[in-house]
């Protein structure tokens, strides 16, 4: 790097420093004042040690004991600085032309202070505070270095140009960046343990449903699948494998210091839709950063709740300077992409089908069932999936303003955010209002007040496990019926598997919920003396939430029946949390003599939940338009509940790094949850690291490449998941007898429980090449958790169907690797991240080590194999003779050519016996891929930018739940174009689908099987955007300050052999039953056009 860059302020200066390096003295100038200085540390020694003593001082006699002993030269331009070794110079030609422009950073705003250097020579200026500079070359040929703290170099040939601007990236993993930790802050050169950041750049802004969205391909070690398309839907995300069987698998959210509730934002009403996110109510234009703490040692400061990693999310805050203002818009149009997957059979194909089922059937089985006629022969296959789904329109803005002084900092933003679904009738409309202040109220006091508050409301359409999913009910239509009669009535399929029409069931239903939210903080931070600062801080999280779930008399699970004959069916709900979170902190830092730097924290945290939720369901309305329970004829359901827990923690943290080559950092918490009797109720969660900065070696004598490496150990714990009553027995009212109200015990306490604990063993290496050209970060680990929680099946006797228990334990273990590169000439700059995870997790105890335990009907647990496994009967293909079938299962179960064959392994007692039963099952696949990640490019050419970022993963496996019947099942069911066309008519003419056969369940749904389990591996093109930055100095001749317009499309494609609508889908995010698809929407393909300003 030709220079190093820091801000400081003008003013007269107190220091008092004792035997600390260059680099520190100016870091503690940095924090304090906000000059713009320049050092060429390729010819200055910044880790030299030295001694600052100054009252009221000018920045030069300030800057004359920093460099004492060092024979240098300074050049102040206002408040830019620039710091270099004397030299004799060369005669300097006169002048022929002057060179002009503007540097500026990747969001077009104006780097002052930066150098620029011509190259060969010992010409160089410095950039003002608009990113102005002026030079005169000495050369025929110039070309000049552009360089900045933090920021790669640029190279540009000047030519015959006489204005030459430049744009500077950040260098990829600076040593000297700052990243976010537990409670408090680090350079990247002192962190020991997998810590990753992401920091959003406008050109990796892409179109999410949920915050959590950003980080998915991002981060090596971090698997993000969006299960469903629906707006503000929940998406999993995982950290490293799986962290639990039933305590929850979900990070731990950190939103400014704050502990973020990410519980899913509804009561879960049938019919009523897609869980939503908890995280939904985040703007992601208010994130600044991310930082990801994957091992123990990063993530051991938040203890019991950290056995899944931690995700910190830093807001934006504001700088000193003049307001500035920031407008970001954008239109997007969405589509939902592979819709040709679910081709339904025409009119014509399907009797076809039918009368060759009846044919089968009567043939075999000696009946006579009439053949099936076509009510509306030659009519055209009406469009029923197109019927319930669109193209969506959705828009967004953002305004915001930030500025400060030396002693107030403020930003301040305003979203309004309209999403539209691709499934009819569903968007969310979100309003949000954030606002970060920060200052110092005396030189020993500072501040700071943040604060997110936002409403939604999101209609909604059914999805997921309902039977009124808009998509499955589409799918479950004939292709001669439509939706209305010719009096404008609603059709009601003939189809007796379903009750009404699928846009029926949309149109005839009102089903929204409303969600309010404020999200704050606020600290008081006391400097004692120099070094040791306490600071208190107060933290909220209160959702209030409003569900509305109603049903016409005209709609399925509305129908007028016999206890409800005038029809209609109304659920409300309302639901307040209140998260208040207390912490307090006394940290310290001292620099020693010989270069050994201390960094301590000690702290206290204490934090309180409480949550209460009534329901009400009404029956019998008299008008579709008096959807309020006041006018209910009667009610079914009334109910309300009340639970609170309480969490209190010590913990501390020491950093140690000497002279910048050895670095260690010691942690330890102990946390007490009232979810856990008072015996077991404290857990200790200690860790250590250590790293080596190889590079800082006095025998080190390259300055191209840096290298550190890392090794950590310790442990953290789990409690998410479990009830807050989870140690005790719990009676429910409702349990009524001989028409009194009564109690009844419900669920069934365990004073046995204890904490999950994980223990985590991790090494890594962090290298960079070329002066942060190539950086590379591997990581290896192994996370072992001990007693797993999970509601144990009990016997029917003890009048509970489980038990809250600690059951086994398992492992995970992997790999993780990210690369990042910067290459470019001229104004040409190519920036690409790849990361890449290998994970394996294995049960290594389970109860009686011998047990399967089934938690769904097509997912295992037993020792030796994965979380997630399927456990089903194994398809082997097609009987193409009626002699190949075995003699029983020909006899008793009816089975010809052209039916499956399951592959029979086991009896009673072990040895096959040629039958089909349960204990045929056999553990055939996992949810988990075997390696995931993703691969961003960004090229850059003056102001045009082209992004491409793909997502991938590799070898999980997808159960399509929806499908038995649709798919030759036994009844007269709609069925897939694909399978009508690939039946089995004959030997020979396929392995893969069987024959058409009625009333027969031995081909669809008589056995969980691997027929309907796919390979939903997947290379996704997960955002392509092109994007123009105006050039900076047109836009200050209208008081710009940056201006970027941009057309981005995302989920533009996806490979996969997967054969329906997206490869990521899941009903369940449980990680013992994820896998599973029961035709969610899956993510839209949208194309955005957009700009963003800043004056």
């Amino acid at each position: 790097m030709a220079f190093a860059s820091l801000t400081l302020s003008a003013q007269q200066i107190d220091m008092s420093l004792d035997k600390v390096t260059v680099r520190k003295a100016l870091e503690h100038l940095q924090r304090e004042y906000n000059y713009s200085v320049n050092v060429r540390s390729d010819e200055i020694d910044i880790d030299r040690v030295v001694s600052v003593k100054s009252q009221g001082a000018t920045l030069t006699s300030v800057l004359n004991q920093i460099f004492a002993g060092q024979d240098v030269e300074y050049s102040i331009n206002g408040t830019s600085v620039s710091v270099k070794a004397k030299k004799a110079v060369a005669p300097v030609k006169p002048a022929s032309r002057q060179i002009t422009g503007v540097v500026v950073d990747e969001e077009s705003m104006p780097l002052a202070g930066a150098a620029i250097l011509e190259k060969g020579t010992n010409n160089g200026v410095i950039a003002d505070l608009d990113g102005k500079y002026t030079i005169t070359p000495t050369t025929a040929s110039p070309v000049l270095v552009f360089s900045f703290f933090g920021y790669g170099d640029e190279e540009i040939a000047v030519g015959k140009s006489s204005v030459v601007d430049a744009k500077l990236t950040p260098q990829s993993l600076s040593l000297d960046d700052v990243v976010v930790v537990g409670y408090g802050t680090m350079t990247r050169r002192d962190i020991t343990s997998a810590v990753s950041s992401f920091k959003p750049k406008p050109s990796e802004r892409r179109e999410v449903l949920s915050v959590d969205q950003m980080l998915q391909g991002r981060v090596a070690g971090v698997n993000i699948t969006t299960a469903s398309g629906i707006p503000g839907a929940s998406s999993r995300v995982s950290i490293r494998g799986i962290g639990s069987l039933n305590a929850g698998n979900e990070p731990l959210y950190v939103i400014d210091g704050v502990i973020l509730s990410t519980t899913s934002g509804d009561t879960g009403a049938y019919g009523a839709g897609e869980s939503m996110s908890g995280l939904a109510t985040v703007n992601p234009s208010d994130i600044e950063s991310i930082e990801v703490l994957k091992d123990a040692a990063s993530a051991a400061i938040y203890g019991s709740r950290a056995t899944n990693g931690v995700i910190i999310i830093t807001t934006k805050s504001g700088k000193k300077g003049a307001p500035k203002v920031a407008v970001d818009a954008s239109v997007t149009m969405g589509q939902q992409p592979r819709t040709h997957t679910l081709e339904l059979a025409s009119g014509d194909l399907l009797i076809e089908v039918f009368n060759e089922g009846i044919d089968n059937y009567n043939r075999q089985f000696g009946q006579n069932i009439e053949r099936f006629i076509n009510p509306m022969p030659g009519k055209p296959a009406y469009d029923w999936l197109g019927s319930v789904l669109r193209t969506s329109w959705s828009h967004n803005i953002t305004a915001s303003i930030s500025g400060g002084t030396d002693n107030t900092k403020y930003y301040v933003s305003g979203t309004y955010k309209h999403t539209e679904g691709t499934a009819v009738d569903n968007d969310m409309n979100q309003y949000s209002l954030k606002a970060n202040v920060s200052g110092k109220v005396k030189p020993w006091l500072s501040f700071g007040v943040n604060t997110m508050l936002s409403y939604s409301k999101n209609s909604r359409v059914a999805s997921g496990y309902s039977g009124h999913n808009v998509i499955k009910a589409a799918v479950e239509q004939y292709p001669w019926h439509e939706p209305f009669l010719p009096n404008g009535d609603w059709a009601t399929s003939k189809n007796i598997l379903v009750n009404n029409n699928a846009l029926q069931a949309i149109k005839e239903s009102d089903v929204w919920i409303k969600t309010y939210r404020a999200l704050s903080s606020a600290f008081l931070e006391f400097h004692i003396i120099p070094g040791l600062n306490f600071k208190t801080n107060l933290g909220e999280d209160y959702q209030s939430l409003e569900e509305h779930v109603y049903f016409t008399a005209k709609h399925a699970s509305g129908y007028p029946t016999e206890d409800n004959p005038m029809g209609g069916r109304l659920t409300d709900a309302r639901v307040n949390r209140v998260s208040l979170l207390w912490d307090n902190t006394l940290s310290y830092d001292k620099s020693f003599d010989m270069g050994l730097n201390l960094g301590a924290v000690l702290g206290h945290s204490m934090q309180i939940y409480e949550s209460s939720t009534a329901t009400q369901t009404g029956l019998g309305f008299p008008s579709a338009s008096f959807d309020v329970n006041a006018v209910a004829a009667t009610f079914e359901d009334v109910s309300s509940s009340k639970s609170a827990y309480a969490l209190q923690s010590f913990f501390g943290r020491v950093n140690l790094n000497y002279k910048n080559r050895y670095v260690g950092t010691f942690t330890v918490r102990t946390d007490g949850s009232s979810k856990f009797a008072p015996e077991h109720r404290w857990g200790w969660f200690p860790s250590a690291s250590l790293g080596w900065n190889i590079n800082e070696e006095q025998w080190w004598n390259s300055e191209d490449i840096s290298l550190k490496v890392r090794a950590s150990v310790g442990a953290t714990g789990n409690q998410g998941g479990i009830g807050a009553y989870a140690y005790q027995a719990l009676a429910s009212g409702g349990i009524n007898y001989g028409g009194q109200n009564g109690l009844g015990l419900t669920t069934a306490g365990n004073r046995d429980l204890k904490w999950e604990t994980a223990i985590q063993e991790n090494v890594g290496i962090d290298a960079s090449f070329w002066k942060g050209a190539l950086s590379v970060t591997v990581d290896l680990f192994n996370k072992d958790t001990q007693n797993l929680l999970y509601q144990k099946p009990t016997m029917v006797t003890t009048g509970y169907t489980s038990q809250m228990c600690n059951i086994g334990a398992m492992n995970n273990k992997g790999i993780e690797i990210a690369l990042a590169a910067n290459a470019g000439k001229n104004h040409f700059r190519w920036h690409a991240d790849f990361n890449i995870s290998f994970i394996r997790n294995k049960l290594t105890k389970l109860l009686d080590d011998n047990e399967i335990i089934t938690p769904s009907g097509f997912h295992g647990l037993k020792v030796g194999e994965e979380v997630g496994s399927f456990y089903m009967v194994k398809m082997l293909g097609i009987y193409q003779h009626d002699e190949d079938v075995p003699e029983y299962l020909y006899e008793n179960e009816g089975v010809r050519a052209g039916d499956v064959i399951y592959e029979d392994i086991s009896g009673p007692d072990g040895v096959p016996d040629g039958k089909i039963d349960a204990n045929d099952r056999q553990f055939v696949g996992s949810a988990n891929p075997k390696f995931s990640g993703g691969f961003n490019n960004t090229f850059s050419w003056k102001g045009l930018e082209l992004g491409v970022f793909l997502t991938y993963s590799y070898g999980q496996q997808v159960y399509e739940y929806w499908t038995g019947g649709l798919r030759l099942g036994n009844g007269q069911w709609p069925q897939l174009r694909s399978v009508c066309e690939n039946r089995w008519t004959g030997p020979g003419t396929t392995n893969t689908t069987p024959r058409a056969i009625y009333g027969q369940t031995w081909n669809s749904t008589k056995f969980v099987n691997t027929r309907f389990l796919h390979d939903a591996s997947y290379l996704r093109i997960r955002s392509v955007s092109l994007g123009y930055n105006f050039p900076s100095r047109l836009l200050q001749k209208a008081k710009i300050d940056a201006l970027r317009i941009y057309f981005q499309a995302d989920n533009l494609y996806v490979f996969t052999p997967w054969p329906y609508l997206d490869p990521e889908v899941s009903v369940s995010s449980n990680a013992a039953t994820y896998g599973y698809d029961w035709l969610n929407p899956g993510q839209p393909r949208t194309f955005s056009l957009g700009f963003n300003i800043k004056f």
